[in-house]
């Protein structure tokens, strides 16, 4: 490769997640968690997929690019793992995610030492295949179903994940929260209503502060 092939090697990868990124926004509330993951994952199986059938730089360069744009995965893999797991456990997971993305390179460098090239991409070629397919057969997340209006299939979506029925109290309660919370962000309050919530007495109808009615209530 020539100076300036080397250069543009480095780069494209960057240059690919300039758009790839900002496209992972717009992904995920136009199709959804599910498929913009699986979209994630197709620039990395035909990046990969064309090193291992092809030795031109361009094509080289080309897989570079089309890496960098599979850069959206790092953004929509944390929103997806974080609105399908519990409340207990949703830090956790959504930390794991950045964790094992810094193994998957260490494990990287350690198949780089022990096995040949070719065989090294051909074990990343399946790893990723794999990857989507283990996503087809996951539900969509309940807050983007409920988003869109599909409010059966957002609790058969908590459901699977919690491994109930999908007619449980558990199911309804948090489906309940999950619509709590939505509608609560599509009203539009305010910061300051946020922060000054104000309480009126059944009676007189008047609205008082939260310290007055403490003070009242002592």
């Amino acid at each position: 490769m020539e100076p300036y092939e080397i250069a543009l090697y480095g780069s494209l990868s960057c240059v690919g997640a300039l758009i790839g990124t900002p496209l992972s926004g717009y992904l995920l509330d136009r199709i959804g968690r599910k498929y913009s993951s699986l979209l994630g994952g197709l620039p990395f199986l035909i990046s990969w997929s064309i090193i291992a059938n092809f030795n031109q730089v361009e094509a080289v360069l080309f897989s570079q690019f089309l890496a960098g744009i599979g850069g959206a995965s790092f953004v929509i893999s944390p929103v997806f793992s974080s609105e399908i797991c519990q409340d207990s456990i949703r830090g956790t997971v959504t930390a794991g995610s950045m964790i094992f993305y810094g193994l998957g390179i260490l494990f990287s460098y350690v198949m780089i030492a022990c096995l040949p090239y070719y065989t090294l991409i051909h074990i990343l070629v399946t790893m990723t295949a794999l990857y989507m397919l283990c996503v087809v057969f996951l539900k969509d997340s309940p807050v983007y179903l409920l988003t869109v209006g599909k409010e059966e299939e957002a609790a058969k979506s908590i459901a699977f994940y919690r491994s109930v029925d999908p007619d449980t109290k558990e199911v309804l309660d948090e489906l309940s929260n999950m619509k709590r919370l939505i509608n609560f962000e599509n009203a539009g309050t305010t910061e300051e209503e946020k922060l000054k919530p104000e309480i009126v007495h059944s009676g007189s109808k008047e609205k008082i502060s939260p310290i007055k009615y403490l003070c009242k209530t002592e």
